[in-house]
């Protein structure tokens, strides 16, 4: 159930970028280039906490499935 929460919750926050409207008029790239969103900082420093949010849960989540096992 906790999980099926997790999840709903990180949908949820991945879809809100899609609400935002974009322009163009920041940045080096335009933003329907790929390097537009590695280079400024207003949209790499979520794609930089939103990794560090996956690779914490995947890392939990492993922690809890071994304790869980050698609780067998």
């Amino acid at each position: 159930m906790m999980l099926r929460k997790a999840i709903s919750l990180m949908a949820a926050f991945a879809g809100l970028p899609l609400l935002a409207l974009a322009h163009d008029g920041h940045g080096h790239f335009h933003g329907y280039q790929l390097a537009h969103y590695f280079t400024s900082s207003e949209h790499a420093i979520p794609i930089a906490l939103a990794l560090v949010a996956g690779v914490a849960f995947f890392i939990a989540r492993r922690w809890a499935l071994a304790k869980k096992e050698s609780g067998k």
